[in-house]
C-alpha cells in the first residue's frame, strides 16, 4: 500500500508538471536557474533564449512508456516519432527533434543534439512496444516497431563489421569519433536482444508459474520464429507460420516447451499459459568467464 501511494503520487506530479499540452509532449523541468535566463520550475523553452518557441523535444520524451507510467490521454507524443521533420532517420532516431533551434549533429561522438545514440534508442523501442500493447492508439504500428528495429540492427556495424558504440549519425550510420580503443566500443547494454525477444517477439517474463507471448510480428509476415529460449527452467521456442508450410510444425502461432506444443492461436495474439517451473539437476552451471 506505501509503495501504491507513492507510485500514484509520483505519476500525478510527473504528468501534471512534465507535460505541454501544447507541444503534446513530456519535457524536462529545471530544477534551478540556468544561463541565457532559464528559470527554475520551467519546461524547456518556457523561459530563456528560445523561450516560446514550438520545438524543444527531446527523444527522452518516450522513456515514460518504458515503464507504463502514463495514464490514457497522453499518446499524441508518439505522432513525433515516426515522422521525418521531428525525429526519424534511417539510422536513428535522432535525440532531439530536427526543427529544434539548437539542432545538431556533432560530426565526432558524442553530443546529445541531434545524434542518434543507441542506448536512448533501445529505450525507445521499450517504450514504444509497451504503448503497442497497453494502451489505445493510432499513431504508430507493429509496422512501425519492426522499421525502427530494423533501422536499429543496421546501426551495428562499422567498416562492414559488428560494432555498437554510443553516438552515430542518425542520417549515415558513421560511427565518427570512435576511432581510438577504449572510447565506447562494447556499448551493448543498448538492449538489442532484448527488443527481439520480448519485444518483436513478444515472450513476456513473468513471476509466476506462466508464461505470455504477445508478439509485434507485422501483420504482413507468413513466419517468424525463436527458439532456444530459456524460461523458467524450460526451453521455449515461438513459430509463426501462415500457412503451416514453412516450419511443418502445424499452423497458425505455436507455442512450444521442451519440445511439446502448449498453445497456439490461428492468428497472431496475445497467449498466457501455465507452465512450471523446471529444475534441471543433469545440466552443468554454465559460468561467464567473461
Amino acid at each position: 500500500v506505501t509503495f501504491t501511494k507513492k507510485a500514484t503520487t509520483i505519476k500525478s506530479n510527473f504528468q501534471q508538471k512534465c507535460w505541454d499540452a501544447t507541444r503534446n509532449f513530456f519535457f524536462h523541468r529545471f530544477a534551478q536557474d540556468e544561463r541565457d535566463g532559464i528559470k527554475a520550475n520551467s519546461l524547456t523553452y518556457q523561459t530563456g533564449k528560445f523561450a516560446g518557441n514550438p520545438h524543444g523535444r527531446e527523444q527522452i520524451g518516450f522513456i515514460p512508456w518504458y515503464f507504463n507510467l502514463p495514464d490514457a490521454g497522453f499518446e499524441s507524443a508518439w505522432k513525433f516519432l515516426m515522422d521525418t521533420n521531428y525525429f526519424y532517420s534511417p539510422y536513428g532516431p535522432t535525440t532531439v527533434e530536427k526543427m529544434d533551434p539548437l539542432y545538431n549533429v556533432a560530426r565526432n561522438c558524442c553530443a546529445w543534439s541531434g545524434n542518434a545514440w543507441p542506448f536512448a534508442t533501445s529505450q525507445t523501442l521499450k517504450a514504444m512496444a509497451n504503448l503497442l500493447r497497453n494502451y489505445q492508439q493510432n499513431y504508430v504500428t507493429k509496422k512501425d516497431y519492426f522499421k525502427m528495429l530494423d533501422n536499429f540492427a543496421n546501426t551495428h556495424l562499422k567498416d562492414g563489421v559488428p560494432y555498437i558504440g554510443e553516438a552515430n549519425h542518425p542520417e549515415t550510420g558513421s560511427w565518427s569519433g570512435h576511432d581510438h580503443i577504449g572510447h565506447s566500443e562494447h556499448y551493448f547494454h543498448s538492449s538489442y536482444i532484448d527488443l527481439v525477444i520480448s519485444g518483436l517477439m513478444g515472450i513476456q517474463s513473468k513471476e509466476t508459474d506462466s508464461i505470455e507471448v504477445d508478439p509485434l510480428i507485422p501483420d504482413e509476415w507468413d513466419y517468424a520464429c525463436l527458439e532456444n529460449i530459456k524460461y523458467h527452467g524450460n526451453d521455449i521456442t515461438l513459430i509463426w507460420d501462415k500457412t503451416g508450410k514453412k516450419y511443418n510444425k502445424g499452423k497458425g502461432l505455436l507455442l512450444f516447451s521442451n519440445g511439446k506444443k502448449i498453445a497456439s492461436s490461428p492468428v497472431v495474439k496475445k497467449i498466457k499459459v501455465p507452465l512450471k517451473y523446471r529444475i534441471k539437476t543433469d545440466t552443468p552451471k554454465l559460468v561467464n568467464y567473461a
